[in-house]
């Protein structure tokens, strides 16, 4: 039983730190396929830089919501990561 929890302990805390440190590329890639990501014209164009995105209100709006996903992103791992942590106490106790 106790390999088991050294397994899953180290299973959760590789899969937090894909979320954390991926965090980025996943909130890019899940804007590109919503639906309501589309901007005032009605194409899904992307930034191609996320650091160059101005003051232009459509940009601006794109930079606040991959912000908001990239938040989500990191919290959702780092959930993963304390799980991880704890179940590594536990195993290795």
């Amino acid at each position: 039983m106790g390999i088991i929890f050294k397994i899953m302990s180290f299973l959760l805390l590789s899969i937090g730190a894909f979320f954390v440190y991926g965090a980025k590329y996943i909130a890019v890639n899940f804007m590109k396929g919503v639906e309501g990501s589309r901007n005032k014209n009605g194409s899904e164009e992307v930034p191609a830089d996320l650091n160059s995105v101005g003051m232009d209100s459509e940009k601006g709006e794109w930079n606040e919501q991959i912000h908001k996903k990239i938040l989500n992103s990191k919290m959702i791992g780092m959930a993963f990561i304390i799980a991880g942590v704890i179940l590594v106490l536990v195993a290795f106790k």
